[in-house]
């Protein structure tokens, strides 16, 4: 019985895992479609009203927490939440998992856990770091914007909300 424990609890991660990759592949295809020419990604440059389509289409609410996307040189193009110290412009992407997105072309999907300490944080003890830690499904999706093309022009990288899962899965084991 003890070791069913970790058992469950590993196959729950890995089937929110599943889920985050289903979630996220159906939130950057209907959100992205139509918005960012093939010309705009690879000159890596969204004309402004790319980015206000992408505005409109790309709205954070209770279980996607935040859309960036990544151009084939790792660069930001967009950010729903540039201002937020969760996702600021500057941000470095996981680039191993970039790389998948967009060189073959695959979705990859891990937990993530994100410090929101602010300035703060060189400082900060355990406690309160802890008390800012957010756990989430981060998923990188490549981007076709091409419809007649296999080649990726870039990633999206979509955070969803991990908690309900989390809870669920402290629950069950």
């Amino acid at each position: 019985a003890i070791g069913l424990v970790p058992s469950v609890g590993r196959l729950m991660r890995q089937q929110a895992l599943d889920e985050a990759v289903r979630t996220a592949t159906a939130y950057a295809d209907s959100g992205l479609r139509n918005r960012v020419t093939a010309a705009e990604w690879r000159k890596e440059d969204f004309k402004p009203v790319s980015e206000k389509l992408l505005d409109v289409n790309l709205k954070p609410d209770q279980t996607l927490l935040a859309i960036r996307l990544w151009g084939k040189s790792g660069r930001v193009l967009f950010d729903t939440d540039a201002a937020s110290p969760i996702a600021p412009k500057n941000a470095f992407p996981d680039t191993e998992r970039l790389y998948k997105a967009i060189s073959e072309g695959r979705p990859s999907a891990a937990l993530v856990t994100e410090v929101t300490a602010g300035e703060d944080l060189p400082r900060a003890d355990d406690a309160q770091l802890a008390d800012t830690a957010l756990t989430v499904l981060n998923v990188y999706v490549p981007v076709f914007a091409d419809p007649d093309s296999d080649l990726p022009y870039g990633a999206a990288e979509i955070v969803l909300d991990y908690a309900p899962t989390q809870a669920a899965t402290a629950d069950a084991v």
